[in-house]
C-alpha cells in the first residue's frame, strides 16, 4: 500500500499552520503542500546526518526502544 503523506498531514492537521510557514528564495511564502514538503526533505537531511535550519530530529524517533525477539 502506498501513502500520500503530504495529503494525509494537510488533511488532517489543516493547511493553515503550513501555509506561508517556509518562505522560499525569493521572500515568496509557499503554500501549505509545499511549506510541509520542503520541512520533510529538511527532516530528512538532518535524520541522515545533515544540518538544517528549519527541522530537528524528533524525539520520538530517537529514543532507544528495547529490542523485541520474534519467538
Amino acid at each position: 500500500m502506498k501513502v500520500n503523506v503530504i495529503g494525509m498531514i494537510l488533511n488532517n492537521a489543516g493547511r493553515a499552520c503550513f501555509d506561508g510557514f517556509v518562505i522560499d528564495d525569493n521572500g515568496k511564502p509557499l503554500p501549505a503542500a509545499d511549506s510541509l514538503h520542503m520541512l520533510m526533505m529538511e527532516y530528512a537531511k538532518v535524520m541522515n546526518g545533515g544540518a538544517s535550519d528549519l527541522a530537528v530530529a524528533s524525539r520520538e524517533v530517537l529514543v532507544a526502544k528495547p529490542a523485541t525477539s520474534a519467538a
